[in-house]
C-alpha cells in the first residue's frame, strides 16, 4: 500500500464516520446529544479538510499517487 493510497482510505473512512454522527444528530431526541454529534461531526469535517489538502499537495509533488 502506498502513502497516496492509505491517505484517500482514511479519508474515506473519516467521510463515512461523519455521515454516522449527522445521521445520529438528526435522529437524536435530546438537544444536548444532537449538539455533541453536530460538533463532533463538524470538527471531523475539519481534519477531513486538512487531510484532503495534504493529499492534494502529494498528489502535485508525486504525480503517481495521482487516481488511486
Amino acid at each position: 500500500m502506498t502513502v497516496g493510497f492509505q491517505l484517500k482510505q482514511t479519508v474515506a473512512v473519516l467521510k463515512g464516520c461523519k455521515e454516522t454522527l449527522n445521521i445520529y444528530a438528526s435522529q437524536s431526541r435530546k438537544e444536548e446529544a444532537e449538539a455533541v454529534f453536530g460538533a463532533a461531526a463538524a470538527e471531523l469535517n475539519q481534519v477531513i479538510e486538512e487531510l484532503e489538502g495534504r493529499l492534494a499537495v502529494l498528489e502535485y509533488n508525486e504525480p503517481q499517487y495521482k487516481g488511486y
